[in-house]
């Protein structure tokens, strides 16, 4: 009988677990770091008895494609997501998945536009107030920096609009003040040297990237070789270790606010980084964290929730969870907040800044 029951645990049907977000396209580092980091959640899932196979939905970071991507998820009868990776990806599918009761728990979309909703989206960062005003206060109020160029992809408005109406708030009472905005599209192959030369033609102490971490190599390069000489910030979609990879020397000395601290000792955290690193060959950054945590808070979710609750209410009558490096807990309409932390690109890692 032992031996029978041992055998019927073991070849249970394993449960699927959907990861969605941008696999493909201009912007697939982020997604294809978030679905790296569900795999392995899931594989040690699986090797401590509980199977699970993951099915990934490609976004392809088009939102027309994002919004179909529900109606995939939910006809193979998925009712949670781990994903978007992306805010403006996750404010287009977000009507559908309300509709069809798809609760969505992103690793990284953190546009305060979704913040405060009772709906069906989660997420396990914090939005990009928090961000953009640590970033203000120490640009602002510790460097002294009090004219900003920005440049800023439209094609993620969501987030880059969001983070910079935030930032822009946080300086002025500082005496800072945006003094030009360059923006570009993505998604229409921009000219990063052009865009450049525009941020230069302004008087500025600093530069500003709202953008992605592939544009924001090129642009920093780009910036460098026009001979900049202006303090290099950005927001945290760019601090990538892709954007390390591309960017090389040019990122050199960059400022960035996030929420991973990479220096962190925190015994789950070490022990993630090294399942990690050895499963993908690659140290993993700030998406794959962030996505190891929402993975966390979904397994951990269907493990306690009752008969006949639905997911969203297990979620929410659960709460609070333990992330790699800090709990996680959410407020009644699914907002997280987390710690942010300072980092300088210093010998092409992001460092954490202390005190």
């Amino acid at each position: 009988m032992l031996g029978a029951a041992t055998f019927t645990a073991c070849t249970r049907a394993p449960r699927r677990i959907a990861f969605v977000g941008g696999l493909t396209g201009r912007h697939a580092d982020l997604g294809q770091a978030g679905r790296d980091a569900v795999q392995l959640a899931l594989e040690q899932a699986g090797a401590a008895g509980e199977p699970f196979t993951l099915d990934s939905y490609d976004t392809a970071s088009d939102l027309a494609r994002g919004r179909e991507q529900v109606g995939a998820m939910l006809a193979a009868g998925h009712r949670v997501a781990i994903g978007p990776m992306t805010s403006a990806i996750a404010t287009s599918m977000l009507p559908a998945a309300n509709a069809g009761a798809l609760v969505l728990v992103s690793p990284t979309v953190s546009t305060a536009r979704l913040g405060g909703i009772d709906d069906h989206f989660f997420r396990v960062v914090s939005s990009v107030r928090d961000y953009a005003e640590v970033s203000a206060r120490h640009h602002v109020g510790k460097a002294g920096w009090r004219r900003f160029v920005v440049l800023l992809d439209e094609a993620n408005s969501a987030y880059t609009r969001s983070w910079l109406e935030h930032f822009a708030a946080a300086i002025a009472p500082q005496g800072g003040r945006i003094s030009r905005e360059v923006p570009f599209t993505s998604d229409r192959t921009p000219d990063h040297d052009a865009l450049a030369a525009q941020a230069l033609q302004t008087q500025a102490d600093a530069v500003l990237l709202v953008c992605s971490a592939f544009d924001g190599a090129q642009l920093a390069q780009a910036l460098r070789k026009r001979g900049a000489e202006m303090a290099l910030v950005s927001s945290e979609w760019a601090a990538t270790e892709e954007f390390l990879r591309l960017a090389g020397r040019a990122a050199e000395g960059m400022l960035v606010s996030q929420f991973l601290d990479r220096d962190s000792v925190e015994p789950a955290y070490l022990a993630f980084v090294d399942a990690f690193s050895r499963r993908f060959s690659r140290p993993p950054g700030f998406a794959e964290a962030a996505a190891f945590d929402a993975a966390t808070v979904v397994l951990a979710t269907l493990r306690q929730q009752r008969d006949g609750e639905s997911f969203k209410s297990a979620l929410g009558r659960l709460r609070r969870f333990q992330g790699l490096q800090q709990a996680i807990e959410f407020d009644d309409t699914g907002d997280a907040r987390r710690a942010v932390f300072l980092t300088r690109v210093v010998g092409n890692r992001f460092v954490t800044l202390r005190g």
